[in-house]
């Protein structure tokens, strides 16, 4: 699976720095991080193209960031349970993080991931 480098921005200062594993292929969109361990806080997943995710099977909580086509955060899902199921029906395609890096990187609607 392809891994890229992204940055989180707001208003074009930069906030953060990821490793991020692409899943844009029928079969790593519908794996996804399913029976894989937790990620470190750095690293995440790019679901695309993707406006819903669910946690079946799951065996802990995630953060889910909706993108649109310019990868700028829609909506924000954050301490989604195991079992459960997030949507944006707008988003072009989601990143899944561990619960919790939302809150500690303070992201919010309007900021933009770019590829370093």
């Amino acid at each position: 699976m392809k891994v890229i480098n992204v940055t989180l921005q707001r208003k074009g200062s930069y906030i953060a720095e990821f490793s991020v594993l692409m899943a844009n292929t029928v079969l790593t969109r519908a794996r996804g991080l399913l029976f894989r361990a937790p990620m470190t806080d750095d690293r995440a997943m790019l679901i695309s193209p993707c406006n819903s995710v669910h946690t079946w099977f799951m065996g802990y909580k995630l953060d889910v960031v909706f993108l649109n086509r310019e990868k700028k955060i829609m909506h924000i899902a954050e301490n989604i349970k195991p079992w459960r199921f997030a949507y944006h029906f707008k988003a072009s395609a989601v990143i899944e993080f561990n619960a919790g890096v939302v809150a500690k990187y303070g992201m919010t609607v309007g900021d933009v991931f770019s590829e370093c």
